[in-house]
């Protein structure tokens, strides 16, 4: 999950146009000694910004970005692009460099299954573009074999979706706590980069 800025216009229907320009920002952890993290977002035209904060860092962009999105509905104007053709606010699946904003994620755990303490693989890969317009994350997991497709409109909210349908299947054929192999306390999110150094 990448930082990522945009800069559409805003068309009111006497004609008029404003700049519609805003960003959000990467998942950080915050600093407080807490295992939370924020993302922080922006938009002057619709009063500004603040930021979402949850353990799930996954969980805090889908909803930064959806805020913005769906706050820039019901305020009088449509949102465009440059060239005038109705847009939403995108949220990019590849950088610059062609390096994909949503890493994948790859978890070894363990956990009471059956009463038997069993070792599990589960994975979510990155959103891609279905054919039929909406976006996809797979999940699979080997402590019930299964392999699922968790669709969205947009690719942050069905990276988001995976995350959760992930962790809610764990908590419910689970029995008891998720740890790793060497039983330290197993947290089912997305990673996140370390802010780079400057």
């Amino acid at each position: 999950m990448k930082a990522f800025a945009f800069s559409l216009v805003a068309r009111y229907p006497d004609g008029i146009t404003r700049p519609l320009t805003g960003e959000v920002g990467a998942p950080v952890a915050a600093d407080d000694g807490t295992d939370d993290y924020l993302c922080s977002f922006s938009c002057p035209l619709i009063g500004g910004g603040g930021q979402f904060r949850s353990r799930y860092p996954e969980w805090a962009y889908s909803k930064a970005a959806a805020f913005l999105r769906f706050n820039t509905y019901g305020l009088g104007f449509e949102v465009c692009d440059a060239a005038g053709n109705a847009a939403g606010i995108p949220v990019p699946v590849m950088d610059e460099f062609g390096i994909p904003c949503f890493a994948p994620a790859r978890f070894l755990g363990r956990c009471l299954h059956n009463g038997v303490l069993t070792d599990f693989t589960a994975e979510v890969q990155p959103p891609e573009r279905a054919d039929h317009g909406e976006w996809t994350c797979r999940t699979r997991c080997s402590l019930h074999g299964f392999d699922n497709a968790i669709r969205s409109e947009w690719p942050e909210h069905a990276y988001e979706l995976a995350f959760t349908f992930l962790r809610n299947i764990l908590d419910y054929r689970g029995e008891g706590k998720l740890t790793d192999r060497n039983g330290a306390p197993l947290l089912i999110r997305a990673p996140v980069r370390p802010p780079r150094k400057h």
